[in-house]
């Protein structure tokens, strides 16, 4: 899973974080359709704790990637610094 936030592809981190949301959303809908049949699936309720769930799991996943993004930018930064101090020290 390290792996993932520190692949280069935008696309397919994108299409799996927006997999990972439409479940978290519909995940509340799909329990209920099975454990009470007598709700229906496009319930206001439903409807309305979903769109929370999704836009909470779109945030939280969205802080994740932006963080995960400034620490392969400042383990650049570090890569760098260390080769340009290890030049100059042997100099």
């Amino acid at each position: 899973m390290a792996q993932f936030f520190t692949l280069k592809n935008n696309r397919f981190k994108f299409s799996v974080v927006l997999c990972f949301v439409i479940v978290m959303a519909n995940l509340n809908a799909a329990v209920d359709h099975f454990s009470h049949p007598e709700i229906p699936y496009f319930d206001k309720e439903h409807l309305l704790v979903g769109g929370i769930t999704g836009f909470v799991g779109i945030i939280g996943f969205g802080l994740v990637l932006l963080y995960a993004h400034s620490l392969e930018s400042a383990l650049r930064r570090i890569k760098i610094i260390r080769t340009l101090v290890a030049h100059v020290h042997h100099v």
